[in-house]
């Protein structure tokens, strides 16, 4: 088991944009079982889990929501609907809580962790940890959103 540390503001790494992954190999297999570890060590409370969070500026995260896991590496949001207004949390900001606004329904392009390309959509709930985590992709946290 390899749990990570998982940065918080004000870490400078949490405002950086990530690059993607370019190589499908035993060191992103590393990553992904840090990034699992360290998100199930947080039980419940942890849904979602990018990279950056634990100090790697690459786009990948992971998602642990009611018993379905899901990786995304390199992710792209083709097309979002709708909108939902919910209250999100976030483990790199311990303690503050934030309304945001986020799409009801996304079409996500991504590679798996064996670098095949897969198309998702997703609504509701996951679509909402997506969105959050792609956030941390890009160098965005819950603090910058409107509220």
């Amino acid at each position: 088991m390899s749990i990570q540390t998982i940065l918080t503001v004000p870490n400078p790494i949490l405002r950086q944009t990530c690059v993607p992954v370019t190589a499908f190999d035993e060191r992103l297999d590393r990553l992904l079982r840090d990034l699992r570890d360290t998100l199930a060590d947080y039980g419940p409370t942890g849904v979602g889990l990018s990279a950056p969070q634990i100090g790697i500026l690459e786009k990948v995260m992971m998602m642990l929501y009611r018993g379905r896991e899901i990786v995304l590496i390199n992710p792209e949001i083709l097309t979002a609907e709708g909108a939902q207004t919910k209250t999100e949390g976030c483990l790199s900001c311990p303690g503050a809580t934030v309304s945001v606004t986020r799409a009801q329904k996304i079409h996500v392009q991504a590679y798996t962790r064996k670098g095949k390309l897969i198309r998702l959509v997703e609504h509701g709930m996951m679509a909402r940890i997506i969105q959050h985590e792609m956030d941390h992709l890009n160098g965005i946290l819950i603090l910058d959103k409107p509220h």
